[in-house]
């Protein structure tokens, strides 16, 4: 649809075809969203044709149609700015794609909601409303009007006044809103210095990461267990948003049991026993980015390879792409039809066990709207051994686990069906503080962690495994490798 002889005049916001931001919200431009009340013209069975066609309108046929340059100036001339003309004048004027529109019924009964979607058309064949405008509509029903005063008696009339009552009304529609507030404490800044503290990433290397993530807007970690991906996917959040603001940051794990519902918007369980259409945590989420438009915000996604991608983003797997951000690439929601767009403002950031065999199919479903960095274990980082060095880990056991692990590892790189995507990780070695018993805190790890995981490597060959546990747990000042079972029942 091209833009009509409406779409420039001063004042008014311009024309984005497709364009959406929730009641109450701001559209790309800064120009805030309007709420308006509209009235079929006749209560005898238009607003079900109206709801049909997917279209709003106000009486006047013989204005013709306004967006003829010599209609528009008769209009000007000799309509009257008050009454009808004052209503047509509002349409072609003031309402505007993203503007939510109410329809009532009477004084005291709301009986529809929808989003409008496009500019002004003149529809000759619309009976008696040939002036519309698009509109998506979002619910049908019958809701009553419990505010004191009544709904107002015009065809179309602005509701920017009464927004807490329709947040009351859209409350018990089931629509969530979809503004938040600022925070009201800035969090302190977050520097380069502080994100890249134990890291044990080769030099620049985060740095590169953290461009690639910006230019692309997502990104998948991907690793073997242990590399430390969700610890570094943190500090690169924290360093795209330039500080450690929880608004602007929201972390999910995917599942097999995660579904559209949960992330984009469904049907879900009422207090009354029924259902009612919510936005799920990424809508949310888009929403809450687009109110603060100039500040990045970020959502992981962890386990990323272990969701139904395809039907969890549904439509939205497009719509990620970099370049197809913004308004004017906003497709309407499978379940409520809700013209949706991601903010250019959104980076996502997945992470993925490539230990996991699960993710063969993600790859090609995501390799084109991903940017991918591997991840890889980081016992030979000179700050790994000055880190246990602190932890009070001596360097006898500290030498141990470098020549140990790197054994193991290149034996898993061996395994046909293992690989570099299975090695053993150097967080699996990292403490929290410091260590009363390093012996104790090593076997532990190996006996609690890495034995059970490389029986999933290996199952059905136990010779296998008694070697690998002898050479793990025969190390300086520790119990023989024979006294110590496979699994620990004593509870220590």
């Amino acid at each position: 649809m091209t833009e009509n002889a409406f779409s420039h005049r001063p004042g008014r916001r311009k024309f984005r075809p497709g364009s959406f931001t929730p009641s109450g919200g701001q559209d790309e431009s800064g120009a805030e969203n309007r709420t308006w009340i509209w009235a079929p013209p006749s209560e005898d069975g238009d607003w079900e044709t109206f709801y049909t066609d997917g279209l709003m309108g106000l009486p006047g046929e013989e204005t013709g149609d306004l967006s003829v340059p010599e209609n528009l100036l008769r209009f000007r001339r000799d309509g009257k700015w008050a009454g009808s003309a004052g209503r047509l004048r509002c349409l072609l004027d003031q309402v505007q794609p993203g503007d939510t529109i109410y329809v009532r019924q009477g004084p005291r009964e709301i009986i529809g909601r929808g989003i409008v979607s496009g500019d002004y058309r003149f529809l000759p064949a619309q009976d008696g409303a040939p002036h519309t405008r698009n509109v998506t509509w979002t619910h049908r029903g019958h809701w009553p009007w419990t505010a004191p005063s009544p709904l107002p008696p015009q065809s179309l009339a602005s509701a920017d006044h009464r927004r807490a009552a329709f947040g009351e009304l859209e409350t018990r529609m089931g629509i969530v809103s979809l503004t938040f507030p600022d925070s009201p404490v800035q969090p302190a800044p977050f520097t380069l210095t502080e994100a890249l503290r134990d890291l044990f990433l080769p030099g620049g290397r985060f740095e590169e990461l953290l461009e690639i993530w910006q230019r692309k807007k997502n990104l998948i970690l991907q690793g073997p267990p242990g590399v430390g991906k969700t610890h570094i996917a943190q500090r690169l959040a924290y360093a795209l948003l330039g500080r450690k603001d929880p608004q602007r940051l929201e972390q999910v794990q995917f599942h097999q049991a995660y579904d559209y519902a949960y992330f984009v918007e469904g049907y879900q369980p009422t207090e009354a026993g029924g259902f009612s259409l919510k936005p799920g945590i990424f809508r949310t989420f888009c929403a809450r980015a687009a109110n603060r438009p100039t500040q990045p915000h970020v959502f992981i996604i962890d386990e990323i390879n272990r969701g139904n991608v395809a039907a969890i983003f549904g439509e939205l797997l497009s719509l990620i792409e970099a370049g197809h951000r913004g308004r004017k690439h906003a497709l309407p929601l499978a379940v409520s039809h809700t013209p949706f767009h991601i903010p250019e403002n959104v980076h996502l950031l997945g992470l993925m066990n490539t230990a996991d065999r699960s993710l063969i199919g993600l790859d090609r479903a995501l390799r084109r709207r991903f940017a991918f960095a591997t991840l890889a274990p980081a016992f030979s980082h000179p700050e790994f051994a000055s880190f246990l060095q602190k932890r009070q880990i001596p360097l006898s056991l500290i030498s141990h686990i470098r020549s140990c692990i790197a054994e193991l590892n290149a034996e898993i790189c061996r395994a046909p069906l293992l690989g570099e995507g299975a090695q053993i990780g150097h967080s699996f070695f990292i403490p929290e503080s410091e260590v009363e018993d390093p012996d104790e805190w090593y076997r532990h790890i190996i006996v609690h962690e890495l034995l059970p995981l490389l029986e999933t490597y290996w199952p059905g060959e136990p010779e296998r495994l008694a070697t690998l546990r002898q050479q793990l747990l025969n190390m300086p000042s520790s119990p023989t490798a024979e006294s110590i079972p496979l699994h620990d029942n004593t509870g220590t």
